[in-house]
């Protein structure tokens, strides 16, 4: 047996147990040593949660990244190993459909830069699919009253700040995470934008700004006081 055979078979034992005369014995697979437990689990999902822009942000802090208007998850990846904070996925201008934006957004989480999608539409159930697909972010143009900026926090923040639908998909990690602490942990990091673009939203921008501020304040109380039970409250 040369070396090279024996560290292959050294290293395929850490995978399933081989029988004495070296193939496979069905009987003899497992347990995988290999595998996470539990809490290492927990831990990962815990990391993968945290809006590293929005904190970045939060504290003060210059980031930087760029628009991406093509449907490539490969130059979203790439974004991030050059180590940008955030892409912001242009779906208003690009030819991005909704699988191939979800196929970045992973791209993103792969190389750890916060997925922002710029979303055309204003409209709850459309901005709601691309947040289920995983965006840590939501820019929205054209946003021209302070009704307009209402629906779209509405439409991005759960119950009892706003008014999204829940669904136990990528999320809430396919359900690896309790719902109530899912909504608080989404409350707490997606990012939202709006875009003052026109003469009627600069008219109308102090009260724009001023209810997003207002939100804001609100959404750290209630969960101040409430922690993630509070998000089940009407």
């Amino acid at each position: 047996e040369t070396a090279h055979t024996h560290t292959h078979r050294r290293i395929s034992q850490n995978y399933t147990r081989l029988s004495p005369a070296g193939l496979i014995d069905p009987a003899l697979i497992g347990p995988y040593p290999c595998r996470r437990t539990n809490t290492q689990t927990q831990e990962i999902i815990e990391h993968k949660m945290i809006n590293k822009f929005k904190r970045k942000l939060e504290n003060g802090l210059v980031t930087l990244g760029p628009f991406v208007g093509y449907p490539s998850p490969a130059i979203v990846e790439l974004m991030g190993w050059m180590e940008f904070d955030f892409v912001i996925i242009d779906c208003e201008h690009g030819p991005m459909d909704f699988e191939t934006t979800e196929n970045m957004i992973r791209a993103s989480e792969l190389s750890d830069t916060t997925a922002i999608i710029r979303i055309g539409l204003n409209q709850q159930q459309h901005i709601q699919r691309y947040l289920d697909a995983g965006a840590k972010g939501v820019m929205i143009p054209l946003v021209n009253t302070k009704n307009q900026a209402e629906s779209v926090v509405d439409a991005v923040k759960y119950p009892p700040i706003g008014k999204r639908g829940v669904f136990g998909n990528r999320t809430s990690k396919f359900g690896l995470i309790e719902t109530s602490d899912a909504i608080k942990k989404s409350n707490d990091e997606i990012f939202v934008s709006v875009q003052i673009e026109t003469l009627e939203a600069v008219k109308n921008q102090e009260e724009i700004i001023n209810f997003h501020i207002l939100r804001i304040l609100l959404e750290k109380l209630i969960f101040a006081e409430n922690g993630p039970k509070g998000s089940q409250k009407p």
